[in-house]
């Protein structure tokens, strides 16, 4: 009788396990994504508000901002036109938008997610401004109205007096219009005027708010009595992708092409609780201008691997270090960032690195590992453990760091390429293109999953791991291991990730963070 209950508990334990990860659809997932930030994607073309919401396009999409409730409502997902459009005005009569494009506008309805058929006039549109009954333009060869019911079009003397009139945000109008002309040239944005330009401005009604989208600088609101301005860009990437994340001590950091995001104390919606900061232009580095891979921080400094070298940050500073060569580094191209108390552990495509935090000072003294790539590191036991392009290495703490080549007969990958290497407390977990190796450092015993008939995704590319679960971002899904239960699932965009490819996975205070092409996905895996 025991051997038919072990096969019941077994198969429920399965059944449970399938049903807890299939029950996790696409609106358990939160989706992150650069939005008037350093990126094309993310540049604001329009910010139009009416008596409730502010409304910011870009190239990509539209969002809307909540005035009453003061945070953005990420449930709204507008369409930007799929026309090249010179700008954007607000129809108060019946909330439409209106993108002009030459000498054609065409309306939404935001509520609705719906374009209708344009009005035509004739000439390119300067400025465009609404009546109950006409909407009125001034385009290059005169002023006209066009009948909202028949579209009928006709061509008038001058436009009635009372009408407020949407144009192109440039410096000539900023300073036509006494509400915004404190703006120009750019307030507050002095020195960085050229680099900098204002892409969309709007007056919130009844308020003396404006709002401003910067290229480079991201979504402002100014106080137009005071004149003071605050950044809005809460829930929003400073990167068009997410190629590394690191948490710790209740903090996220998130780095890609075009900055770094900063999220502490996140409530799950990027707004109330949380502090979420955009770090793109430093006060001497250009963030644009590098290509982050890895990430460490400590209460004191935020470290950053990068294409051209090592970035090291003061918490609360905006002047950045770099550290190269000349300093030590075997390498400028840094895979891997471990920090360890005051050693921070730097892997390059030519050998390790070890940079002592407060002594400023890099150390590389081992030859033998001068063409290995090191693309992970781990600590463990007074042991560094080193995953590269041609196995595993360990570092020695009691026999001055000399390197050891790592290997077992219950796990050939050793010897072979690895991809990354993680400690929890209790296992140490390898990441292989097809493969996963857990080594229990109590029992010193070797477990080895093959992608094959485990977690069947692509290739193996970075690794988590948390008191209930391992993680593996592969080119074509999300692997989680079920580790109390010996079980694998693999989510994937129809589950609710954002992207196929995961370049970046971090598991933190029960949310798991996946970063790729887009942006990135966040699933609440504690329930």
């Amino acid at each position: 009788m025991k051997l038919p209950r072990l096969i019941f508990a077994l198969a429920t334990a399965a059944f449970w396990l399938t049903a807890q990860a299939l029950s996790a659809g696409p609106a358990d997932w939160q989706h992150f994504r650069a939005f008037g930030g350093r990126t094309t994607a993310g540049e604001v073309k329009t910010l139009l508000a009416d008596a409730r919401y502010l409304y910011a396009f870009s190239s990509e999409g539209g969002l809307r901002y909540d005035r009453l409730l003061e945070k953005w409502d990420f449930g709204f997902q507008g369409r930007s036109p799929d026309f090249a459009y010179d700008f954007a005005a607000m129809d108060p009569v019946t909330g439409q938008l209106y993108f002009v494009s030459g000498g054609r506008a065409v309306p939404y309805q935001p509520a609705a997610d719906i374009y209708y058929g344009g009005m035509q006039f004739p000439g390119r549109i300067q400025e465009i401004a609404f009546a109950p009954a006409r909407v009125w333009a001034r385009t290059n060869t005169g002023y006209y109205s066009c009948d909202r019911f028949s579209k009928a079009v006709q061509s008038e003397k001058e436009p009635p007096a009372g009408l407020d009139w949407f144009g192109q945000v440039n410096l000539k109008n900023l300073r036509n219009d006494a509400r915004l002309a404190f703006l120009s040239p750019y307030f507050l944005m002095d020195r960085y005027a050229e680099l900098h330009p204002i892409t969309a401005a709007a007056l919130e009604p009844a308020s003396f708010n404006v709002w401003v989208a910067y290229r480079g600088m991201g979504l402002w609101r100014y106080d137009r009595l005071t004149r003071r301005g605050s950044q809005v860009t809460q829930g929003f990437l400073a990167s068009s992708d997410v190629r590394a994340a690191f948490s710790a001590q209740g903090r996220l950091v998130l780095a890609g092409s075009g900055g770094v995001t900063v999220v502490d104390q996140d409530d799950g919606t990027g707004q109330s609780g949380s502090r979420w900061e955009q770090l793109d232009r430093l006060f001497n580095l250009d963030l644009a201008a590098y290509r982050p891979t890895c990430l460490a921080f400590d209460r004191n400094n935020l470290f950053i691997g990068t294409d051209r070298g090592l970035i090291r940050l003061a918490q609360g500073d905006s002047y950045a270090s770099t550290i190269g060569t000349y300093d030590g580094l075997p390498d400028l191209e840094i895979g891997c960032l471990h920090l360890d108390g005051d050693s921070l552990w730097i892997g390059t495509v030519r050998g390790p690195a070890l940079y002592i935090v407060s002594a400023r000072v890099v150390s590389s003294t081992w030859p033998e590992l001068d063409r290995f790539q090191v693309r992970g590191a781990a600590t463990a036991g007074g042991r560094t453990y080193l995953a590269t392009d041609r196995g595993a290495v360990v570092l020695e703490g009691s026999d001055s760091l000399r390197p050891r080549w790592l290997e077992h007969p219950d796990a050939p990958e050793l010897v072979r390429e690895l991809e990354a290497v993680v400690f929890d407390g209790k296992a140490l977990w390898w990441l292989a293109p097809e493969a996963v190796l857990a080594f229990d450092v109590h029992g010193e015993k070797w477990t080895r999953f093959m992608a094959a008939g485990n977690y069947l995704a692509g290739r193996g590319r970075c690794l988590a791991a948390d008191s209930l679960n391992v993680w593996v971002g592969t080119e074509a899904g999300l692997a989680r291991y079920f580790r109390d239960h010996d079980r694998w699932y693999v989510y994937r965009p129809e589950d609710g990730l954002m992207d196929d490819q995961v370049w970046a996975v971090r598991s933190q205070d029960g949310w798991v963070w996946a970063g790729g092409p887009r942006g990135a996905s966040r699933f609440r895996w504690a329930r």
